[in-house]
């Protein structure tokens, strides 16, 4: 079995005889060197006794003992004094072993807890062939091996990147120092992981080392794909809403156009109605003129001033239907650019178009005027619209058949706003009907009769393409359509 990289031998200083030894031992040198310098003193002395019973050179003698054990004191101080400070300095020395030794137990402890109690996957690597130098418990678990088993494996078995970047990478660290990464790791039942690593040099027993501390990062990653997938999804939905979006209305458009087709279809049906309403007095008199210039030319009676007179109200006559003609054409050219026109004149053109059918259903028109008023827009769209609201009105009146039935064309000013109200005296529009009055193609007149379509294009008109508004409310009687545009600038 492999030991732990962290778990070492340290150095142990045996603290009692070295300590006694440093407390007795200069005493012990010291006192020895005095005793012996005694005895020398006192052998000397007793040298001096003799010689002075013999009476032979006392004085000197006595210098010379005295020398000696001075002397032998110096030196036995001296060298009591070495050994104390040799005794000392290796107590110091052994003492600072000790602590260091223990400041290093300490951290050692430190480290190792830190190492195997810490909840991240961590590992060592030897950057120089990636093998596993430890690992803790979280990394045993992530991965799947036991420790005895990481410890004997490469980091290459594990990482899916190639050992040249593997190696490249252990340069970068070891160079720079610190780093972070994302790679992907293969646990031992095969599943690829996705971990964060970050990285750092470190130094042990001056070996180089790799310190490593991972998190997987899996779960972020599926998000991370899951949300640029959802991303690109939602820029191609964009792009492609944009798409529909443009062949939507695209598509509004030309059902705009095939309803505003359809009116004016089944306007020109009114209209060509309306011509023959218009015509039928003309023509009448057009008839009795030519029969009367016959007549008077058969007399005899038939003057150049009568036929003079005669052509002339004929030409008035055909010069009348040419003008109605002119109306009613111009009246279904398309408007291309707005401009700013009198709704009075918008009225009259939109009423005299009607007018031969109003006056043969014995309808009568009430107009009432406070001013002259002016908005910017597409006239003949607004008197397209004008008309469509007349002919509800009209159809309406007949259908009831109302005794006196009348239609009322106000026009006035609101503020900065020009208001236009259509009142007839039908009776109004059922309650269950109101809301859907200008929905395409809802009509209350009979199959053939209505195509549904005519209020729903006045409301487009009005609302869409001028910015106004048009609705629609029942008063006592009737119903009242009303018209509401802003007025240009200095005029409001």
């Amino acid at each position: 079995m492999t030991e732990p990289v962290l778990q070492g031998e340290h150095l142990r200083v045996p603290r009692s005889k070295t300590q006694e030894v440093g407390k007795w031992l200069p005493s012990v040198v010291f006192l020895t060197g005095f005793c012996i310098s005694l005895i020398l003193w006192m052998q000397e002395r007793g040298a001096a006794i003799r010689e002075l019973h013999d009476g032979l050179g006392l004085d000197s003698r006595l210098n010379m003992i005295g020398a000696i054990a001075l002397g032998g004191m110096i030196l036995s101080l001296m060298l009591a004094l070495f050994t104390w400070q040799m005794t000392t300095s290796r107590a110091r020395a052994l003492e600072m072993a000790r602590a260091m030794n223990h400041e290093l137990i300490e951290s050692e402890t430190r480290y190792r807890q830190m190492f195997e109690g810490n909840s991240s996957i961590t590992y060592l690597l030897d950057p120089a062939d990636g093998k596993i130098i430890d690992a803790n418990e979280a990394a045993a678990a992530f991965w799947g091996y036991s420790l005895e088993e990481l410890r004997s494996l490469c980091i290459t078995d594990i990482n899916t990147a190639s050992l040249e970047m593997l190696q490249n990478t252990w340069k970068n660290i070891s160079s720079r120092g610190n780093y972070i990464n994302e790679w992907r790791h293969t646990l031992k039942s095969g599943e690829i992981r996705d971990v964060e690593v970050f990285g750092g040099p470190l130094t042990f027993q001056d070996k180089p080392l790799l310190f490593f501390i991972a998190h997987d990062i899996t779960e972020r990653k599926q998000a991370e794909q899951a949300l640029a997938m959802k991303q690109r999804q939602l820029e191609e939905l964009n792009a492609s809403l944009e798409e529909r979006v443009n062949n939507t209305v695209d598509e509004l458009r030309r059902k705009d156009k095939i309803l505003i087709q359809q009116n004016r279809q089944a306007a020109m049906g009114e209209m060509i109605n309306n011509i023959a309403h218009q015509w039928r007095q003309p023509l009448n008199s057009l008839g009795l003129v030519i029969q009367n210039t016959h007549f008077e030319f058969d007399a005899g009676l038939l003057t150049p001033e009568q036929m003079d007179l005669d052509m002339k109200l004929g030409m008035e006559l055909i010069q009348f239907m040419s003008q109605t003609i002119d109306d009613f054409r111009t009246f279904f050219r398309e408007d291309k650019e707005i401009k700013r026109f009198c709704i009075a004149e918008s009225i009259s053109r939109a009423v005299t178009l009607l007018e031969g059918s109003l006056m043969t259903h014995g309808i009568r028109i009430i107009r009432n005027q406070q001013e002259d008023l002016l908005i910017d827009g597409y006239p003949n769209e607004y008197a397209q619209a004008l008309l469509n609201l007349l002919i509800n009105a009209r159809d309406a009146l007949m259908e009831r058949q109302v005794e006196q039935p009348e239609i009322s064309l106000t026009v006035g000013r609101e503020e900065e706003y020009a208001v236009v109200t259509i009142t007839d005296n039908a009776g109004g529009i059922p309650i269950e009907l109101i809301e859907r009055i200008f929905d395409p193609y809802f009509t209350t007149k009979e199959q053939n009769t209505g195509t549904g379509i005519g209020l729903y294009m006045s409301k487009m008109i009005i609302e869409k393409h001028m910015g106004g508004s048009l609705n629609v409310t029942n008063l006592e009687g009737g119903a009242q359509f009303r018209i509401r545009n802003r007025l240009p600038e200095g005029f409001a």
